[in-house]
């Protein structure tokens, strides 16, 4: 009987979690089942002019049907505000997956490269949430730009952020925010405060960091059951004195700030070069959204023993890095590398091994040989200093030792050996010093090979 009673509470710890899950899910919850509803990168897969119709994006029915006020230029999407009104949706449904976003759990939409260059001093909503696919239904979240504290002045150079939270009417935020400066905009919707706010810039993916919102408000129409259907922005319907321009450069949407709010791309290692026992410049690729990378170099692949210097180095936006110590020909370093941006950071990339090497002998052109008597192979000596005999246009050879019998220099090298000089400094002595073997030609001579 006890067996029995123990098999069924094993039964319960491991089924109940997944039964809960799965009931969660049933009933349109987003806990544990992060989504990314949409990702608008318009400097990706699209082209220069109107954003309609492309990557199935679409007009608004009873907005105009002029498409020039909202474009795609230069990988951002561009807004121009324009005496008729236009609005172009995106149903989630022709996204990145087949569901509407959930209203029964908490929400976001991120704008990445957020640039207003003028705004109509009455304020427009820019940006908003639908019910209903095309863009229909009732808005949610709309975001609203206007001129700084709705100035009519024309040589205002700041503007304000609002929200509408459920058409309640726009509340807006006090930061006078420049014009042409970029910004990372998230607007949130919290389900435990029902209220949708706004952040500028915020920091990590934990909301609890970023921070007082620019502006808050509360939900005051209830989110439709059936989730939110459609995406849909808005250029404006404003006089020609006063008109809107605001870039994009991509819009996020889903149910979790990791979504929206991804840390860049892994970085990828690739070799090592200028190896040798002093260091070497540990190397690897730009990753997209990075703004900065972190490099560390260990003794060993485990990364338990680093390099002094070498622990979570920040070197900015460099994509190599020249690493210097005392290593041993023959001893393996390992280095890895991390991306960064307001985000967060990467995980690591996979790790690069570096095989020490000895420095590479770079020999000289001007060489002495100071043997006395015996024979004398170019290629191998003896008594060269500091190196056999090099071929080049600027090569000197001397032979200074003390003659004592018959020195013979045997030119064994490929014909002809190249050299500006040949030297005999060993005139003392009794013996002969004699050459032969190959051809040698000196440069001073032009073509013609002297004998000697």
């Amino acid at each position: 009987m006890d067996e029995a009673r123990n098999k069924i509470r094993q039964g319960r710890k491991i089924f109940l979690p997944l039964i809960l899950a799965v009931l969660g899910f049933m009933m349109g919850g987003s806990e544990g089942w992060a989504t990314l509803y949409a990702n608008y990168d318009f400097s990706a897969g699209y082209t220069n002019g109107p954003l309609v119709p492309q990557n199935s994006w679409g007009q608004v029915p009873g907005s105009t049907a002029i498409n020039g006020p909202i474009t795609v230029t230069n990988g951002s999407v561009k807004l121009v505000g324009v005496a008729n009104s236009m609005s172009a949706y995106n149903n989630f449904t022709n996204s990145n997956t087949t569901n509407s976003l959930p209203s029964t759990g908490n929400f976001f939409y991120a704008l990445d490269n957020f640039t207003v260059q003028k705004t109509y001093n009455g304020g427009q909503g820019v940006i908003a949430l639908y019910s209903n696919t095309t863009g229909s239904g009732t808005s949610y979240a709309r975001l609203y730009v206007r001129r700084a504290g709705a100035s009519t002045d024309t040589n205002v150079t700041n503007y304000n952020l609002g929200i509408n939270a459920s058409g309640a009417g726009v509340v807006y935020g006090s930061t006078a925010i420049p014009f042409n400066v970029s910004s990372k905009l998230v607007v949130a919707y919290n389900l435990v405060s029902n209220a949708v706010s706004v952040y500028v810039n915020p920091i990590g993916q934990d909301p609890a960091n970023w921070g007082v919102s620019e502006v808050t408000q509360i939900v005051t129409t209830s989110l439709p059951l059936g989730g939110l259907k459609s995406f849909v922005l808005q250029q404006g319907q404003v006089s020609s004195l006063t008109v809107n321009q605001i870039l994009i450069r991509q819009i996020l949407v889903g149910d979790t700030t990791a979504d929206v709010l991804p840390p860049p791309a892994t970085p990828a290692v690739s070799e090592a070069t200028g190896i040798s026992s002093t260091g070497f410049t540990a190397n690897w690729s730009a990753s997209s959204g990075a703004t900065k990378y972190y490099l560390d170099v260990a003794t060993d692949s485990g990364f338990t023993t680093y390099v002094a210097g070498f622990e979570n180095l920040d070197v900015l936006t460099a994509v190599s890095k020249s690493v210097t110590g005392t290593f041993t020909p023959g001893q393996s370093i390992f280095y890895r590398v991390r991306s960064s941006n307001s985000n967060g950071t990467s995980v690591n990339s996979a790790t690069q091994e570096v095989l020490i090497t000895s420095a590479p002998v770079v020999s000289v052109p001007t060489v002495t040989n100071s043997a006395t008597s015996g024979t004398v192979t170019w290629t191998s000596g003896p008594d060269w200093i500091p190196n056999n005999p090099v071929s080049a246009s600027n090569a000197t050879v001397t032979f200074n030792g003390v003659l004592n019998g018959v020195l013979t220099a045997n030119n064994d090298t490929a014909s002809p050996f190249v050299l500006n000089s040949l030297v005999f400094a060993n005139s003392s002595g009794a013996g002969t010093n004699d050459i032969t073997g190959g051809v040698l030609q000196l440069t001073n001579n032009g073509t013609t090979n002297p004998t000697i």
